[in-house]
């Protein structure tokens, strides 16, 4: 639910945990995109594009190159041809064609997908907050949410999860005139549905997309707030899910995105945490 830095200028693609090194070819005729990094983060990719069936881009081949890397190929979308610009200039339309991914996804899923080695619980989602004892994200506000988040992750779906589902990992796939919204880069995990829901609404970058905030640490969380409840309600109209469960999605959801970039990369972005302390202030 963060977005990544890119991987530090020249470590090579097994050697940056984290951040697989990605590029296009054409192999048998065909263009696609390979992307080398840990083996261990890529096997879960593929099990969770599996899982997520035809929505997904297509998974055509994961190649071990020794007991710590591996490659990743799958069919090709346009590179940087993503959800983003449409979201810029109307924000509706985007998402609603997340919330209509988020529900395709829900009833393609494949019951054949590789049942001997299953997707991490949703519960290791909280780890971040559970980890965290940095003064820069309020204890109050952490402790809260990870009492929400503990009680959101109980529910007993078994649903497969893309898991970083914002609008840079949906890119356009052209077939001749005519084109597929696809999702790319899952995460991976198995469990409560409605969590596909919270990326769109609180990773750093969909939440300031058209906006022309560069430093977001102090921002107000009023504006975001009013795009944030916009995009529940689209949401819960298209999935049917529950407005007050996405919303409880969306705040336990922008303090785990904190969680994470201080863990990971000890810093604070602001702007999900402006989100978190606003919703938090102001109930729906």
């Amino acid at each position: 639910m963060t977005d990544s830095p890119p991987a530090a200028s020249g470590a090579s693609p097994a050697s940056a945990p984290g951040h697989p090194h990605v590029r296009f070819e054409r192999r048998e005729g065909r263009y696609v995109v390979v992307k080398t990094g840990r083996r261990v983060d890529l096997r879960r990719e593929a099990r969770a594009l599996t899982g997520l069936g035809s929505t997904a881009v297509e998974l055509i081949d994961i190649v071990e190159i020794d007991a710590t890397a591996a490659e990743l190929i799958t069919g090709r979308v346009l590179p940087g041809d993503d959800l983003r610009p449409l979201a810029r200039v109307d924000d509706d339309t985007a998402t609603r064609i997340v919330a209509e991914l988020i529900t395709a996804m829900r009833i393609g899923q494949n019951a054949e997908a590789d049942a001997t080695s299953p997707l991490p619980r949703l519960d290791g989602v909280l780890e971040p907050l559970r980890r965290c004892r940095d003064p820069r994200l309020p204890a109050a506000l952490r402790d809260a949410a990870l009492r929400l988040g503990e009680e959101l992750v109980s529910s007993p779906d078994e649903c497969v999860l893309h898991g970083d589902l914002q609008h840079r990992n949906i890119a356009r796939q052209v077939h001749g005139d005519a084109h597929q919204w696809k999702v790319i880069d899952p995460h991976g995990w198995l469990g409560d549905a409605c969590f596909e829901t919270v990326a769109v609404l609180v990773a750093p970058e969909s939440l300031l997309l058209g906006s022309d905030v560069i430093d977001a640490r102090g921002m107000s969380g009023a504006p975001l707030v009013r795009r944030t409840r916009r995009r529940i309600d689209i949401i819960a109209e298209v999935t049917g899910d529950d407005r007050d469960r996405v919303f409880a999605w969306a705040l336990a959801g922008a303090v785990i995105a904190e969680a994470r970039m201080l863990d990971e990369y000890d810093l604070v972005h602001g702007a999900p945490l402006a989100l978190a302390q606003t919703l938090a202030r102001r109930p729906h």
